[in-house]
This record gives C-alpha cells, sequence and structure tokens, in this order.
C-alpha cells in the first residue's frame, strides 16, 4: 500500500498583507516580492484607481507585457481589496492602469508547500492540521 500525503491546507486559510498596500506599490523601485505559506490567502488592498492582474509568467511581469495576462481583481473592485492564493508556486500580479506596472506597481508572491492535486473523483474532506510543538 502506497500513501500519499497531502498538505494540510484543506483548513481555512488565513489572511497575510505584505509589507505595505497595493497603492503604496504606485511608484516604486526594484523588484517587490512577498512569501507566503501554503495555501495561505494574501489580500490587496487601495483606494484609488488601480486594478489586479495575474501575469502569464516571470517573463511577462518584468517587461510588463499584457499578453496572456488575466485580470483578477477590477478597478470597480468593492471596497477596493482582492484576494489571491497558491501553493508551491510564484506568481506575478501588476496594476494595468496607465504605466502603473512600469512605475512599479507589481509583486511576485511565493507560496510554500507542494501541489498536489487530488485523486481523480474524489472529494477532499477538510481535516485539522496537527498542533505545533517547539
Amino acid at each position: 500500500m502506497r500513501l500519499r500525503l497531502l498538505p494540510c491546507v484543506l483548513a481555512t486559510a488565513a489572511a497575510v498583507n505584505w509589507d505595505g498596500d497595493w497603492e503604496a506599490l504606485h511608484p516604486s523601485s526594484g523588484t517587490t516580492t512577498a512569501t507566503a505559506t501554503a495555501g495561505e490567502t494574501v489580500t490587496f488592498t487601495w483606494t484609488d484607481t488601480h486594478d489586479v492582474w495575474l501575469m502569464a509568467d516571470e517573463t511577462h511581469y518584468n517587461n510588463c507585457d499584457w499578453a496572456g495576462a488575466k485580470e483578477i481583481h477590477s478597478t470597480s473592485a468593492a471596497g477596493k481589496t482582492g484576494d489571491v492564493s497558491g501553493l508551491g508556486e510564484t506568481k506575478y500580479y501588476a496594476c494595468h492602469v496607465g504605466s502603473h506596472c512600469e512605475s512599479g506597481q507589481k509583486i511576485a508572491i511565493t507560496w510554500a508547500g507542494t501541489a498536489t492535486p487530488a485523486p481523480s473523483g474524489a472529494t477532499p474532506v477538510p481535516v485539522a492540521c496537527p498542533a505545533t510543538h517547539d
């Protein structure tokens, strides 16, 4: 019998914000990155006119190239917030308003963990994660 361990991400994920909000990245210089734990939700917040797009890949992100990008949260997002999550991957986000991306309003977020698909035809059952010990 072969056991397959699934990461403990089926429980409710807690929200996390990086150092600053989405609006604070406009304008900014350099590369902005953030890390999150597996399955964690990252919340973008802003007040002015911004949006959040998932870029096709790192090259498109670096070049502010919108080919293959997908709008995640529009400028009319309710409450000017938007959530994203991931598992064992890096995703690249940018603002498509005006020249905001070129001005540095973009972020690469890396989630820890390993993406493990559920067995086909099976419905995952939420389980409690084991308690951590010091």
